[in-house]
């Protein structure tokens, strides 16, 4: 927060940014200016009801952009000028426009919140990744190292027989890992 230039946070609402604005909230004698992007017609995607929410509460200089596909699409030809390589990373669209606003508003510094979201599990489509391990592992009645090390874990023989190609994988991974083999006759043994 040492800076001879205005700063701020990029707001998402998630983990990561608020964390961050609470913080600034609490040490600085002004308010934190705080940003956010969205989709116009995608609400369901919109970060503004948790970034406004955090906004509401630490009091802050708050401002959103909202952008539409045509924004999206004519910014393309653009994007590929400014990339240095080729990025694969859609993320690169909104903060294009979010650092437009950010520059506009006279803010030079921004704080980003990067991968507590992702550490905490806190999108919605990680549950899936958290139930994952239930579905691959029970418990083995192995000793040894691979039960220390491990945590007494090893592939289920239901895993190797699962419609879910994904937990197939990752079951047939694991076992190389326990030396287990896939039960005989398994859908999917073998695939990799």
């Amino acid at each position: 927060m040492v800076s001879d230039v205005p700063f701020g946070v990029l707001l998402s609402g998630g983990v990561d940014s608020s964390l961050n604005v609470a913080l600034m909230s609490k040490l600085m004698d002004r308010p934190v200016i705080t940003f956010t992007i969205g989709y116009e017609g995608e609400e369901s995607t919109n970060e503004f009801k948790y970034a406004r929410r955090i906004s509401e509460r630490y009091h802050t200089e708050h401002h959103e952009s909202l952008i539409n596909h045509k924004d999206a699409q004519d910014f393309l030809r653009l994007l590929v000028r400014l990339q240095d390589e080729p990025i694969a990373d859609n993320v690169c669209i909104p903060l294009y426009f979010l650092a437009k606003v950010v520059r506009e508003c006279g803010t030079a510094v921004v704080q980003v919140g990067e991968s507590a979201d992702e550490n905490f599990l806190g999108y919605w489509w990680y549950e899936d990744y958290r139930k994952k391990p239930q579905t691959i592992y029970h418990r083995a009645s192995r000793a040894g190292w691979v039960s220390r090390f491990f945590g007494k874990y090893e592939p289920s023989p239901r895993a190797f027989r699962a419609e879910d190609d994904d937990i197939r994988k990752r079951a047939l991974r694991a076992k190389s890992c326990f030396g287990v083999a896939p039960p005989v006759g398994g859908a999917g043994c073998g695939e990799s």
